[in-house]
């Protein structure tokens, strides 16, 4: 496993099929007002038919049951070679939700569990585009539509707002029910990628490269590009942030001391100094891109070097635990990854 900074493949799709999603009523574990200890994630299965698009038929929902009066309405997502999960830490139960292996390229759930914020191949456009679904992936709203890639796509702990970067040193908010989006100019940063809110909404935390130091930093600032601060401090490699629920931490990947490959850091929320140092909280560099679900950290390893797979840890490092154990690749999002 190796990071894939900033690279991308757009999956040509040639063949059309269409389904519905007929599932109804709450069959997984969904935290109303409270944080999630859910969190998604994608499967690498090599498609049989590579290029196959899924038609998403998006209808109105009522008392968890389709209603007779549901506007309907299509969303092409292109097909490829990821399979759609949500698991519970505590169950350790994974809930696939996607009928076929789709083009994701990243997806998140949101801090209450209750959407879910993807980026995937428009079938239509072909381009990279912003997605918001519900937790069950019965109903999706493209939120994207323009020539441009859209990745790296995370929402508000509120659910209004969604922010994404565009691959080419942009960082954008955009409303979760759709509208005009908005850019975030970062002039002191060169290449600013892989936004995250912070739970009162207020701010972003994302990672930022810096020619000057050849080295990338985690940042923050203010959701009008304002206020803009470096918060890690680390030599070579930072990235990949993910805040706490309640506000006071961020976990990250740094380039490990072990050798090629990262790790799994924290740091206060108000960064990295003599006075609050960073906790690498493993260390064999074959662990990165940490996210908080609930009061666990979940994270991607390499650590049989097979195939990707699934851990979570407290926030201190101690009981890690095994998710996931397949055969096959499990990671968050496509574009961090390199086989």
């Amino acid at each position: 496993m190796k990071l894939a900074i900033r690279s991308m493949t757009l999956i040509a799709s040639a063949l059309l099929f269409s389904f519905a999603l007929a599932s109804c009523g709450d069959n997984g574990r969904v935290i109303q007002g409270a944080t999630t200890t859910s969190f998604a994630y994608l499967e690498y299965v090599p498609s049989a038919n590579p290029g196959v698009t899924v038609a998403h038929n998006s209808a109105a929902m009522a008392h968890g049951r389709r209603s007779a009066h549901a506007q309907r309405s299509s969303v092409s997502i292109g097909g490829g070679d990821w399979n759609l999960y949500v698991m519970d830490t505590v169950t350790g139960t994974p809930v696939k939700l996607s009928p076929a292996p789709q083009s994701f390229e990243s997806v998140l759930l949101s801090a209450d569990g209750t959407k879910l914020v993807v980026t995937a191949d428009d079938a239509t456009s072909l381009n990279v585009q912003v997605y918001v679904a519900d937790s069950k992936l019965q109903t999706i709203t493209q939120l994207t539509s323009d020539a441009s890639p859209h990745v790296d796509a995370s929402i508000s702990a509120d659910g209004t707002k969604v922010a994404y970067d565009d691959g080419n040193g942009t960082i954008y908010t955009i409303p979760a029910t759709g509208g005009t989006a908005t850019a975030i100019s970062t002039p002191s940063v060169e290449d600013p990628w892989g936004p995250v809110f912070t739970p009162d909404g207020k701010k972003i935390v994302f990672t930022g490269w810096s020619s000057s130091a050849d080295t990338s930093f985690i940042y923050s600032m203010n959701l009008d590009g304002t206020g803009l601060t470096q918060l890690s401090k680390g030599t070579i490699w930072d990235g990949y942030p993910s805040v706490s629920a309640d506000g006071t931490k961020i976990t990250f990947e740094r380039d490990s001391a072990a050798g090629e490959g990262q790790d799994i850091a924290v740091m206060g929320i108000a960064g990295e100094s003599a006075a609050t140092p960073v906790t690498m909280l493993t260390t064999n560099g074959y662990n990165w891109n940490p996210i908080f679900a609930g009061n666990k950290i979940v994270f991607i390893s390499w650590q049989n070097q097979e195939t990707n797979q699934i851990y979570d840890m407290n926030v201190d490092g101690t009981n890690v635990v095994q998710l996931t154990n397949t055969t096959l690749n499990e990671i968050f999002n496509p574009w961090e990854w390199e086989d």
